[in-house]
């Protein structure tokens, strides 16, 4: 009711003429292609449905409610006809005709064409994976859901000073929430691939089926570009597994953070334990860098060698360490294919990982901003339409401020202005503008 005016095709509609808002032709334009997919397969009546729910979304800010049908409805419809926006979000999540994966592949090209952009040739690109959760600790009966590991009560039970009791791993009912994002030095990041998927039930499946897909998709994408990329894994994915998909079925560039007690071949073929091979070995260079979480500065050194698997003896891997010269501090190991022939190099590689908050900061933000942890619908499919929508809603705000950075700078100034000189030296100011397009929406789109 309030935004599909905005993309009707008709005379009167406002779209691409002066007096349409500046925040909604941005809109309109990201959202284009999933309209211009799905307007083949389903009826053009949802297609509005899909821009006002995308609308909708940006419009309410709840944690706990933002993605409530009967409540989102009323973002649609308005406040005294939100019986039939729900009716409309039901109907175009329960159609046959289309499925999360045809936002999936919009994501992806929209990446493809990132990577395509003349003038950045040379340039390097990182994608960085890492899983999380969607917790429902409340829920017994939807569809799909399945015992995980709380990262909230994780969180609230972690030892501070003052608590010397540490308790086991909390386990509730959620699902698993897979991503990659997409990123560089310069660069913010790009969200490339989503996954939420279920270890019980009808829709059962496993994490290393999860990861060749995904896989799978991103290094298709990735072939298609002439773009240097490094796929950067956390400690979680430090297992043969991984290696075999990377080296024997993908042969891309990767650095995952490996564990101290893994056994690899030195260049003598000697079977060790990852930190054995290290022993003796003096620091190649050190830097000093600034530590976000402590705020001071940190002296580290690096140190690299090249190795072995002995699952991949024909595969030149390399080691590189990263020691932190405090006392107490124990190193990080990370295991690339990356060929590491200079300091310069090896450092690379260390940076690659640190950027690797990029994809945190994704889940933090969905959970948080997003209330990707609210929906309560009956149906697992269905639920993955709903969250793929909010995919695309997250993807949105990161390219407004990547693409438009002083209009979204004018936004935030104009809506929710704040004090403080954290505030004005914050990098990425993504909550700020996520409240910012909700006034926005508000005061100047929706109708009085």
């Amino acid at each position: 009711m309030y935004y599909k005016k905005y993309v009707q095709d008709k005379d009167k509609g406002l779209k691409g003429k002066a007096r349409s808002p500046k925040f909604v032709q941005a809109a309109i334009a990201y959202i284009q292609p999933v309209l211009d997919r799905l307007t083949g397969q389903i009826d053009k009546r949802l297609t509005y449905t899909v821009f006002d729910a995308f609308m909708g979304m940006l419009h309410f800010r709840d944690r706990a409610n933002s993605l409530l049908l009967s409540e989102l409805g009323g973002y649609l419809n308005g406040p005294q006809h939100a019986p039939a926006g729900t009716k409309r979000l039901s109907n175009l999540l329960r159609n046959d005709q289309w499925s999360h994966e045809d936002i999936q592949s919009v994501l992806l090209s929209k990446v493809e064409k990132k990577l395509s952009e003349p003038g950045k040739e040379g340039k390097r690109w990182f994608v960085h994976w890492d899983d999380s959760v969607v917790e429902k600790p409340e829920r017994s009966k939807l569809e799909g859901l399945c015992p995980v590991h709380s990262k909230k009560g994780a969180r609230l039970t972690r030892i501070r000073r003052g608590h010397y009791k540490k308790y086991p791993r909390i386990q509730v009912n959620g699902f698993e929430w897979s991503a990659g994002v997409l990123s560089s030095m310069e660069d913010l990041p790009i969200i490339t691939c989503m996954e939420w998927w279920t270890t019980k039930g009808k829709y059962r499946d496993e994490r290393c089926n999860i990861l060749y897909r995904m896989l799978e998709q991103a290094t298709s994408m990735i072939r298609q570009t002439q773009a240097e990329v490094w796929h950067v894994f956390d400690r979680g994915y430090a297992n043969r597994r991984t290696l075999d998909y990377m080296i024997e079925h993908f042969d891309q560039p990767f650095i995952i953070r490996w564990k101290y007690n893994y056994k690899l071949l030195n260049e003598k073929g000697e079977l060790k334990q990852t930190y054995r091979h290290s022993l003796g070995k003096k620091t190649t260079s050190t830097e000093k860098q600034w530590d976000p979480y402590r705020k001071e500065m940190k002296k580290v050194g690096i140190v690299y060698f090249p190795v072995r698997d002995p699952a991949f003896p024909d595969k030149q891997l390399y080691m590189v360490i990263l020691r932190d010269k405090r006392p107490g501090i124990k190193p990080i190991y990370f295991l690339t294919s990356v060929k590491i022939d200079t300091n310069g190099m090896a450092w690379a590689v260390a940076d690659a990982y640190m950027k690797r908050w990029d994809v945190e900061q994704v889940f933090r933000f969905g959970k948080t901003a997003m209330g990707i942890q609210s929906p309560r619908l009956w149906f697992w499919q269905n639920q993955l339409k709903l969250l793929m929508l909010v995919a695309l809603v997250m993807a949105f705000l990161l390219t407004l401020l990547a693409e438009h950075l002083n209009y979204a700078w004018q936004l935030i100034h104009t809506w929710v202005p704040r004090t403080g000189k954290r505030q004005k030296n914050t990098s990425l100011p993504l909550y700020r503008l996520r409240l910012a397009v909700s006034l926005l929406i508000n005061y100047k789109l929706v109708p009085t």
